[in-house]
């Protein structure tokens, strides 16, 4: 069972507060854990929030401005940038690890201890990790703006334009219809770069695809140094079809069936806000106590921020009847 929590950001910096120190013997272990982890956080790119609430600018259609004008005689209309100013609250994740005055005496007399020390303190926060990459999707809080929980906006939560695939459609021809409408539009400058389904999806798409006559072309996408995803051609050229199994398939909604999720993101509006550090830190507390144990922290800020919500991603949903 899973350890790591999100709390209050007020609490996490209490609970923070006196007689602990970093440890930063635990930083390279970190940035290892750090690089393995489920696929989308990794993609996001993250920036130091600006308070809390962060507080960030999103751009709106401006009026369209330019023009063809006599070279004999110039003048220019006046353009406007038009600028929406949002927040967002930070949210603290947290996992601690309790290590016995005794245990560490017999490891230590073992000559074991800081292996063993250095082994449960990386379970643990992979455990924190885990538990952020599950929630970058599934948090249960409803509004950036106002922190109602403790827990992120999911990004199923916030991405707010959706589209169910009829019965028939193959799910890589409702990919390349959506991506086509999502980069048509003209008001906003929409960019869709990944698409992002879980495993058993991925799955089900291979099986469409292998059905297809004859014309079917396979594409492929290099991910990272030997590893590869299927790729589809769409109005943005190739992208790729990323397996995330933090991304959840919804079993509950409609008796019999399974409801699948496939994500279309534009990468570049997707922001993960931090302080302190973009990286999981370990704090070690002093001796409180009589019973002498040794105490771990584990701490991460932060907040996921999805701009273009309504614009820029779509969620489409695939009905498929269980066997």
């Amino acid at each position: 069972m899973s350890n790591a929590q999100f709390m209050s950001f007020t609490e996490a910096g209490t609970k923070t507060g006196n007689g602990f120190i970093q440890v930063p013997v635990f930083e390279k272990e970190i940035l290892d854990m750090v690089g393995k982890r489920g696929t989308m956080l990794s993609r996001i790119k993250a920036r130091p929030a600006t308070g809390n609430p962060t507080r960030y600018f999103e751009k709106q259609p401006a009026d369209k401005t330019a023009a063809f004008q006599d070279p004999h005689n110039l003048k220019a209309n006046k353009y406007n940038v038009k600028r929406v100013d949002k927040s967002a609250f930070i949210k603290a994740i947290t996992n601690e690890i309790e290590f016995s005055h005794f245990d560490r005496e017999v490891g230590a007399q073992q000559g074991i201890y800081k292996g063993l020390t250095t082994e449960d303190v990386q379970d643990m926060v992979t455990d924190l990790l885990t538990l952020q990459d599950e929630k970058l999707w599934t948090g249960n809080d409803t509004k950036l703006s106002e922190a109602t929980t403790n827990e992120y906006v999911g990004l199923l939560t916030q991405l707010t334009q959706t589209s169910a695939i009829a019965d028939g459609v193959k799910i890589v021809d409702a990919i390349r219809s959506e991506i086509a409408n999502l980069s048509a539009r003209k008001d906003y400058d929409v960019k869709p770069s990944v698409i992002v389904v879980n495993p058993i999806t991925y799955d089900l798409i291979e099986q469409e695809e292998q059905a297809r006559p004859t014309n079917y072309k396979h594409y492929e996408v290099t991910m990272t140094a030997g590893v590869k995803v299927i790729g589809v051609m769409t109005a943005m050229g190739v992208l790729p079809i990323i397996a995330d199994p933090y991304l959840p398939l919804d079993t509950t909604t409609t008796e019999g069936s399974t409801i699948h999720k496939i994500a279309i993101l534009s990468e570049n509006l997707l922001t993960r806000y931090y302080v302190g550090s973009a990286n999981p830190r370990i704090f070690a507390f002093g001796i409180q106590d009589e019973s002498l144990n040794e105490k771990y922290m584990a701490l991460q800020y932060g907040c996921i921020v999805a701009k273009g919500a309504e614009y820029a991603h779509t969620i489409l949903t695939k009905t498929v009847k269980n066997a």
